[in-house]
């Protein structure tokens, strides 16, 4: 009832009609997820810091999530942490790339063909990420109940750790192309794989363990035993 919103049928869509923002401005927002080449990459926008919190993302399902966890760093985050806040997303629709973008996320669309069982590794492509100086990376369902800004000064990889074993739901990282391009090398090649049992087992957690067991790989610093935490979904 106001200006020119005076007499909406409040039922009715939303009047944009493309996501309008960097690498997407033209995408409309019925389009199915945009289909890359190996190594193409769409982004919502530059980097305006060299830190960032960051999840990944395969898929529409977990969208949600997504948003929640968005709202909730937001909230944590002090008025002068200038870390971006970043998804990094395989096979989303043009409408969930609005609403992430519209959360305050910056939204980086990578390739479904880059690995082999895609949904299992998406997260390593948080290491291609260079345009950051550290990333502090967790999983969406990883609710994270307290400012988390003093990790950034911790060394790649201070990690949850399990029996010893590094756990990728939580952990500092240093993105770099070569890491990056090796790891994937490593899991086209599946030479980690001698201890999988089944498809899901082989896995981004086996293949962490296997990969920072290697030599020339950076030392696993376990996170306090007592660090907060709570898996599940928000």
């Amino acid at each position: 009832g106001v200006g020119d919103f005076a007499a909406p049928d409040l039922t009715s869509p939303s009047p944009a009609t493309t996501v309008g923002v960097g690498d997407f401005a033209a995408l409309d927002l019925t389009s199915p997820s945009p289909v890359l080449q190996d190594g193409e990459t769409l982004q919502s926008g530059p980097p305006h810091s060299r830190r960032a919190y960051m999840v990944s993302l395969f898929g529409d399902s977990y969208v949600e999530g997504c948003v929640t966890w968005a709202r909730t760093m937001q909230n944590l985050c002090a008025e002068d942490d200038d870390a971006d806040l970043v998804v990094v997303a395989v096979n989303i629709s043009a409408f969930a790339i609005h609403v992430l973008i519209s959360s305050g996320l910056r939204v980086i669309l990578e390739s479904h063909v880059s690995f082999p069982d895609i949904h299992y590794f998406v997260k390593l492509y948080a290491w291609k990420r260079d345009e950051y100086a550290k990333v502090i990376f967790n999983d969406c369902d990883t609710v994270i109940q307290r400012p988390i800004r003093h990790l950034f000064n911790e060394p790649e990889l201070t990690t949850l750790v399990a029996s010893g074993q590094p756990v990728g739901v939580l952990m500092v990282l240093e993105p770099n192309l070569s890491v990056y391009h090796r790891m994937r090398q490593r899991v086209h090649e599946g030479a980690w794989r001698g201890k999988c049992n089944e498809v899901r087992s082989c896995g981004d957690y086996p293949f962490f363990l296997w990969w920072y067991a290697q030599p020339g790989s950076p030392a696993v610093h376990p996170l306090p035993l007592d660090f907060e935490r709570h898996q599940g979904k928000p």
